[in-house]
C-alpha cells in the first residue's frame, strides 16, 4: 500500500476510534486511507464508494464492522475537505498500460466550463494533459526504478490526454473505455513488464 498522510480532524479522530483493536489500527485503518488516495482523484461520491467496499466485502468486511454507511459518509466527505483532489500542473501521476506502469507528471488541466464541483466543492477537471518521467532503473526484474522528477521544458509537454468517463475513470482521450490507457493520479508507480 502506499505511504499515506493526512490532517486529522474531530470528526475523523471520532469515526476512527471505532477501530479499538491494534490489529484494527494497524492494517484496517491504512486500507481505508489507501481507498481513499484511490478514490479522490476519481471524484466519487462517498455512496458510490460505500457500495464498492460492500460489493468487495471480501477486502472491507472489517471495516464494514467498525463503521456503517452514515459514519463512511460523515469520515469521506471530512477527508475530501481537509485532503482535497486537488490536481495542477506538477500532480504525480502513473500511466497504466496493459502490463507496465509508467510514471508521469500532470502537464495541463483543462476544467468543466459551468464549474462542476465534487461534493466538498472542489473543482472537477475534464481534460488532464501528461508527460512521462524519466526513471533511473535499479533492478530491471524486480521492477525497481527511482522516478526523476520533472522540470523545465519537461512541465509544458503533453504525451497522452485523458478524460474522465461515467464511471469516474481517467482514460485516454479518443479511447474506448476497456481499450484505452488509463491513468491513476497522486503517486507514482513505475514498472516494466520484464517478460516483453
Amino acid at each position: 500500500m502506499r505511504e499515506y498522510t493526512h490532517t486529522s480532524s474531530p470528526v475523523i479522530e471520532k469515526i476512527e476510534a471505532n477501530f479499538e483493536s491494534e490489529a484494527a489500527k494497524k492494517y484496517d485503518l491504512p486500507i481505508l486511507h489507501d481507498l481513499y488516495e484511490q478514490v479522490r482523484y476519481r471524484f466519487l461520491p462517498a455512496n458510490a464508494v460505500y457500495k464498492m467496499m460492500v460489493e468487495e466485502h471480501y477486502r472491507f468486511n472489517y471495516i464494514l464492522e467498525c463503521i456503517d454507511e452514515d459514519e463512511f459518509t460523515q469520515w469521506y466527505n471530512e477527508m475530501l475537505l481537509i485532503n482535497p483532489p486537488t490536481i495542477e500542473v506538477g500532480t504525480p501521476c502513473t500511466v497504466y498500460y496493459y502490463s507496465d506502469h509508467r510514471a508521469a507528471t500532470v502537464t495541463k488541466v483543462e476544467y468543466y466550463k459551468d464549474g462542476r464541483k465534487d461534493a466538498a466543492g472542489n473543482r472537477i477537471p475534464k481534460l488532464i494533459g501528461t508527460n512521462l518521467n524519466e526513471v533511473k532503473c535499479l533492478d530491471f526484474y524486480a521492477g525497481k526504478y527511482e522516478v526523476l522528477p520533472m522540470t523545465g521544458k519537461g512541465l509544458g509537454l503533453v504525451h497522452n490526454e485523458f478524460t474522465i468517463r461515467k464511471h469516474s475513470r481517467w482514460i485516454s482521450k479518443g479511447n474506448q473505455t476497456g481499450d484505452g490507457l488509463s491513468l491513476g493520479i497522486g503517486y507514482w508507480n513505475h514498472y516494466i513488464d520484464p517478460c516483453f
